[in-house]
């Protein structure tokens, strides 16, 4: 035998298909999000954390002219979801990473943009019960999101404080008066999920000094109240105008049977 060869096999497999956790570890590329005039193209990428336990997303941006190779635009522990161009160019995402300007707040998914001309991607708009997607009209000044409330808020405060309520008396008991009660692995509730228009909240903070970049607070119009749990495993979007959400819908049937319907939502009435 040579006594210069390695007595250790290699541990790189011929390809990544021949070792199961070579395979685990190939990164995966999920969802892509085209700007308005077709000028950028956006990705959802998940790769294995340091630990092998599991997967963390970013966005990386590719060339839509295939030009240019692939480049990654976040960063962050927590990982971004959900990229959506707005008609102006600026990229809206999901993120559950701290916010920036509010230190210590508990982490919820919350909705980032990062503007079309450069600079660091900010938090727009977050709530207690999360944000779980965003929409953009693509020849209008119109953003939504789909977001979670428990089922009989009133309104975003309302939900609020029933949250922290039950969080403040470790409430984590679920009543459920109608089917389905679980989705695969994960039981169903207490929250059930809404469309929402963003919209200006009104004029900035008087009464103190303000930066070039203020700009002014935003607001959630919940425009499916009364939906129930119908929103559930839905998909939605929006008309290019900004004026309809088109989205399917769970309908009940008899003996817990479901079928999906087509619906249109008005956004300016609901």
């Amino acid at each position: 035998m040579d006594s210069n060869a390695s007595e250790t096999p290699s541990t790189q497999p011929e390809t990544p298909f021949h070792d199961l956790d070579h395979y685990l570890a190939i990164p995966r590329v999920g969802g892509l999000a085209l700007s308005t005039d077709g000028s950028r193209l956006v990705t959802t990428v998940s790769t294995l954390n340091a630990k092998g336990t599991e997967y963390v997303t970013a966005l990386w941006e590719l060339d839509p002219a295939g030009k240019k190779h692939a480049r990654r635009i976040t960063r962050s522990a927590k990982g971004e979801t959900g990229a959506v161009f707005a008609a102006n160019g600026d990229l809206y995402f999901t993120s559950a990473r701290p916010d920036p300007d509010s230190p210590g707040a508990d982490p919820v998914s919350a909705l980032w943009l990062l503007p079309a001309d450069g600079g660091e991607a900010r938090v727009v708009y977050s709530r207690a019960g999360g944000i779980g997607g965003v929409m953009a009209a693509s020849a209008a000044d119109a953003t939504f999101v789909t977001a979670s409330v428990l089922a009989g808020s009133t309104d975003e405060d309302n939900d609020e404080e029933r949250r922290k309520s039950r969080k403040d008396n470790k409430v984590a008991a679920i009543l459920h008066t109608g089917y389905p009660v679980r989705y695969w692995d994960a039981d169903l509730g207490p929250a059930q999920p809404r469309l929402f228009a963003v919209e200006n909240g009104g004029a900035a903070e008087s009464g103190k000094p303000a930066t070039v970049d203020a700009t002014a607070p935003l607001k959630l119009r919940n425009l499916t109240p009364d939906v129930g749990g119908n929103l559930r495993n839905t998909h939605a979007v929006v008309s290019p105008d900004g004026k309809t959400i088109y989205t399917s819908l769970a309908k009940p049937l008899a003996k817990a049977d479901t079928r999906f319907v087509l619906a249109a939502v008005d956004v300016a009435s609901g």
